[in-house]
């Protein structure tokens, strides 16, 4: 197994104290009390994660983008508020920042984000399907995998959730395998991806998915079908927009 980028560097790390609001409502500083004790324990727990992870990749594959695993500030807290407004109810009966960050640990779901690259002759679904069965013969236990290969799909990309437990509390990562092409339209449509995540113009919105759509045209598809994987293959298409609704 090779890992690229695996030097650890404290630079791309969160850091731990967080300040997200001055509004002096008392559930939103629980909640900000709250995602910052969740960073400390992410933080806490990556370096054993990340050594586990790399111990279940198949020979030939490689862990890479190690530099991006851990959710920027930002997008874990934009992540955090939309788990916080599906469940208002928990989180506004919660009493402590501990609740809170129980409550952050069960629903955010990628706060910590791997890369497992397959070699030029390798295969993305036995690559997967061996990590997988690794993984969850070890420190994890695999709960989801979502298919997003689909000729009609904005993005192509097949990524598995994965329950740890450091004796503490349950963290949920992600996982995500690539081919060196589905790698590259990742990297290409980033940025467009930000754009089309936030715009509200219905017919920008439609151009947009077009060009992301356009970069994962090149990407060779895969065939989840046959595989054996330790839990369903969820199967998920990124559809166009209508030109006439902003959904």
């Amino acid at each position: 197994m090779t890992t690229l980028n695996s030097n650890r560097d404290t630079t791309d790390e969160p850091t731990v104290k967080l300040v997200i609001s001055d509004d002096d409502d008392r559930e939103e500083q629980l909640f900000v009390t709250a995602l910052d004790q969740y960073l400390a324990h992410i933080r806490n727990a990556e370096p054993t994660i990340t050594s586990a992870v790399s111990e279940a990749v198949p020979s030939g594959a490689i862990l890479c983008r190690l530099e991006t695993r851990f959710k920027t500030l930002e997008s874990l807290d934009r992540k955090a508020r939309k788990v916080r407004n599906r469940n208002r109810r928990a989180f506004s009966s919660a009493a402590t920042p501990e609740v809170m960050v129980r409550l952050l640990l069960v629903d955010v779901d990628d706060a910590l984000r791997y890369s497992v690259l397959s070699s030029p002759f390798g295969n993305i679904v036995a690559d997967a399907r061996s990590f997988l069965h690794h993984a969850n013969n070890g420190d994890f236990l695999v709960t989801r995998i979502t298919d997003m290969y689909h000729p009609a799909s904005r993005y192509k990309g097949l990524h598995a959730n994965m329950d740890y437990s450091d004796h503490s509390e349950k963290i949920v990562l992600e996982v995500q395998f690539h081919s060196e092409e589905s790698l590259l339209a990742n990297a290409n449509t980033h940025l467009l991806y930000e754009d089309f995540r936030v715009c509200k113009d219905p017919a920008r919105r439609v151009a947009l998915h077009d060009e992301i759509q356009e970069h994962y045209r090149k990407v060779p598809d895969i065939d989840t079908g046959g595989a054996e994987f330790p839990v369903k293959v969820n199967r998920v298409v990124f559809e166009r927009p209508t030109s006439a609704s902003a959904s």
